[in-house]
């Protein structure tokens, strides 16, 4: 049995967790919100006009509010990547959560690809922040840094399948998981870069069928 005194320390400790939580759950809340509103900035005026005016414009907020939460326009910029990041890992993550084998290594190809307008938005920043990043070392390497766990990703996937038999014993898993990016990077920036003409041409079922006969000639 706790004496009082612990108890009393164990409920100061409750107390000042339930103090601080909801700051944090709002600081955290404040700069998604931020976040947003660059997204929109983003796609209507483009990264070049976006600035935390801009920003603050869009919030209807002073510019000393957006500051408050990011020091400055690379502060901000380094975020917002690091959070498109993510949205495109979780959505190739959930997409294959109940696939296996060849069908798993299909779903992760097409998972990458901006088929949806969600994917659109988040490609199209993506693709803006690719051009922004030169002569920005941070983001740069946060580029590489993706780029070198999705290569690494693909080559696991591909690695397992060669030592179940799934695909040949000759192939350069080095290769081929370089060749699977090529492929995304390829397709997905001539979606973002003429849409209306790509949509045309390739459907999502059209896609299916390419990421399908590729796969397949691996085997």
């Amino acid at each position: 049995m706790s004496s009082p005194r612990q108890a009393a320390d164990q409920s100061r400790k409750i107390r000042l967790h339930e103090v601080h939580l909801p700051k944090q759950i709002k600081h955290d809340a404040r700069r998604i919100e931020v976040t947003k509103a660059a997204w929109r900035v983003i796609m209507r005026d483009g990264l070049d006009r976006t600035s935390i005016r801009a920003i603050a414009h869009e919030l209807n907020l002073t510019t000393s509010v957006v500051t408050h939460y990011f020091r400055d326009k690379d502060a901000l910029m380094a975020f917002i990547l690091e959070t498109i990041n993510d949205h495109l890992d979780t959505r190739q993550q959930r997409s294959v959560t109940t696939q296996t084998g060849i069908e798993r290594l299909e779903q992760t190809i097409l998972s990458a690809l901006p088929l949806d307008e969600k994917g659109q938005t988040e490609w199209t920043i993506w693709v803006a922040f690719v051009g922004f990043a030169i002569g920005r070392e941070s983001l740069l390497e946060a580029h590489r840094r993706r780029s070198r766990q999705n290569f690494l990703s693909i080559a696991a996937q591909l690695e397992v399948l060669q030592k179940q038999g799934s695909i040949r014993q000759d192939l350069d898993i080095l290769i081929e998981a370089k060749t699977i990016l090529a492929l995304i990077d390829g397709f997905g920036l001539n979606l973002v870069l003429d849409q209306e003409q790509f949509a045309r041409d390739f459907s999502p079922e059209k896609f299916a069928v390419i990421t399908r006969n590729y796969v397949r000639g691996l085997t």
